[in-house]
């Protein structure tokens, strides 16, 4: 079961977010833009896109289906993109949060 209250600090820090629950049940998550992925739970992906088609896997030297990434880690991507495609391991029971950042009035 996830636990609410470390997105409850995250949007306290982040100054307000978005979030989705994805994990494996969910398949490959598209058609949604996040500005940021929360691994809450020790999780395997084997897509995470960027909104320039661009690999961040690989960009960040992390093995697709292989390396694990560890609960609490926050991954952005380059500034001025956006995630736009997350998979999590079919056989992985990891949670991730997509975030969404409210936009600058200013």
């Amino acid at each position: 079961m996830a636990d609410r209250k470390n997105i409850q600090y995250l949007d306290l820090i982040m100054g307000g977010v978005t979030p989705y629950r994805i994990d494996e049940d969910d398949g490959a998550v598209t058609g949604k833009e996040y500005d940021a992925l929360y691994i809450e739970q020790d999780t395997i992906l084997t897509t995470l896109t960027d909104s320039d088609d661009g690999d961040m896997l690989t960009a960040s030297n992390i093995e697709t289906d292989v390396d694990t990434l560890g609960a609490g880690m926050i991954l952005r991507p380059a500034e001025g993109k956006t995630i736009k495609a997350v998979t999590v391991k079919s056989s992985d029971t990891g949670v991730v949060w997509g975030l969404t950042l409210p936009t600058s009035s200013v």
